[in-house]
C-alpha cells in the first residue's frame, strides 16, 4: 500500500533523506581529512632547537676599519650603532619564539684592544641579548694586546679580558650550564703571587640545548702565552695554555654514547680546522672521531657561510661580523637528526638562507 503524504511533509522528508545521504557520504571524507591533517601536522609537529652564532663585534670597528682606514672618535658612534642593530635584530628574532630558549654565541674579538672603555661598552651592548649569551676571546681581546704598549700601560687589558671571561663562565656555571672550565687559580709555591692557569676554554649546555655539548675554545686551540703583572706578593701570572690537552682528556667521556647527541665547537680563528682536500689534521680527526658535528668561527669579518671541511673533518662555518651585519642561525631537529645552518645578511633573519644541512 502506498501512502500519500501532504506536499510539505513529503518535501521535508526528501530534504532530510538527502541531507542524511550527504552526511553519511561526508563523514568518512571528513574523518579521512581529519586523519590526513593529523598525519600532515604530525610530520611537521617537530620543533627545532635554535641557536644564534655571531662573532667580531670588535668595538669600535666599522666597515671603514675593516677596509684598513683609521678609526677615530666619530667612528665609535657608528660602531655602537652597528652592534646594537645586530643584537636588537637577534632579540626581535627571539621574540618570534615565545617560551623557547635561544642562546647566542659570540666567537671572539669582542673589542679592538680590550681597553677599559671598550670592555665596558661591549658588556653594556651584550645586555641587549640578555642572560643567554656565551662568548669567547679572540686575538684582539688578549693576544694582540700583549705587545701593545699603550694598552698594557693603561690597565693590562689582556688580563682584564681574561678575568672578565672567567667571571662570565662562573656565572653560567652557577646556573648549571657549564660542565667544565679549563681554568685554575692558586697562590703559593715558587711563585709568591697569584697564578691563573689554563686555556680558559669551557664546555657548556645552554638552556634548551641540554643534549648538545658546546665547546668554546677561544682564540685558537694551540694558543699559549704567559703574562706577568705586578711584583712580589702583589704580582700576578697568567699562564694561557693550549686547549688541545683539555680536549684530549675530556672528549672520550663527552662523546660516550648516551652522554650527548653530538658536540659543537666554537673558536675564533678557523684555520686550524680547515683542511680542504688535504687529509685531516690530528686535531680534526680527533674532533670527527668524537662526534663533533660542526665548527663555528669568526676572525674574517667579510666572510660568512661555509668555510671549509674535507674528508674526515667536521665542516667549518664563519659568522662574519657586526660591522658587516652578518651572523648565523643554527637549528637542531632532534627527531629528524638534522642540523641546519642558515646565513643572515643585513641583520635580516627573515631572509636567512640555508647554507648546509648536516646529519647528526
Amino acid at each position: 500500500m502506498q501512502t500519500i503524504l501532504p506536499g510539505r511533509i513529503a518535501a521535508a522528508l526528501a530534504i532530510t533523506t538527502a541531507s542524511m545521504r550527504n552526511l553519511l557520504t561526508r563523514v568518512p571524507l571528513q574523518a579521512a581529512a581529519l586523519c590526513l591533517a593529523f598525519t600532515s601536522s604530525g610530520a611537521y609537529a617537530e620543533t627545532p632547537r635554535i641557536m644564534v652564532i655571531t662573532s667580531d663585534p670588535q668595538y669600535p670597528w666599522t666597515p671603514a676599519t675593516d677596509a684598513g682606514e683609521h678609526s677615530d672618535l666619530a667612528d665609535k658612534a657608528l660602531a655602537e650603532a652597528l652592534i646594537r642593530e645586530q643584537y636588537e635584530s637577534i632579540a626581535a628574532f627571539r621574540r618570534n619564539y615565545p617560551g623557547q630558549h635561544i642562546p647566542v654565541i659570540v666567537n671572539g674579538d669582542l673589542t679592538s684592544q680590550a681597553a677599559p672603555g671598550e670592555q665596558e661598552k661591549i658588556h653594556d651592548l651584550l645586555g641587549v641579548l640578555g642572560d643567554e649569551v656565551y662568548y669567547g676571546l679572540g686575538n684582539h681581546d688578549y693576544q694582540n694586546n700583549l705587545t701593545n704598549f699603550v694598552c698594557s700601560a693603561l690597565t693590562h687589558c689582556a688580563i682584564d679580558a681574561l678575568d672578565n671571561l672567567a667571571q662570565h663562565v662562573h656565572r653560567h656555571r652557577q646556573k648549571g650550564r657549564v660542565t667544565d672550565f679549563d681554568y685554575a687559580a692558586f697562590a703559593g709555591g715558587l711563585f709568591t703571587g697569584l697564578r691563573k692557569q689554563g686555556s680558559w676554554s669551557y664546555a657548556f649546555t645552554p638552556d634548551g640545548w641540554e643534549q648538545v655539548l658546546n665547546l668554546q675554545l677561544n682564540n685558537s686551540p694551540d694558543y699559549a702565552a704567559t703574562i706577568n703583572w705586578g711584583a712580589g706578593s702583589a704580582s700576578y701570572r697568567y699562564e694561557v695554555t693550549p686547549s688541545t690537552p683539555w680536549l684530549t682528556q675530556h672528549l672520550p667521556r663527552w662523546s660516550t654514547p648516551g652522554a650527548y647527541d653530538f658536540l659543537l665547537v666554537h673558536v675564533h680563528k678557523p684555520d686550524e680546522f680547515a683542511s680542504g682536500f688535504r687529509a685531516p689534521t690530528p686535531l680534526q680527526a680527533m674532533l670527527a672521531t668524537h662526534r663533533v658535528a660542526a665548527v663555528f668561527a669568526g676572525h674574517y669579518h667579510g666572510r660568512m657561510g661555509y668555510y671549509s671541511g674535507g674528508f674526515g673533518a667536521p665542516p667549518v662555518f664563519l659568522s662574519g661580523s657586526a660591522s658587516q651585519r652578518t651572523y648565523l642561525i643554527v637549528e637542531h631537529w632532534p627527531e629528524s637528526k638534522k642540523l641546519r645552518v642558515y646565513g643572515v645578511r643585513d641583520n635580516d633573519p627573515a631572509k636567512r638562507e640555508l647554507i648546509r644541512e648536516i646529519d647528526v
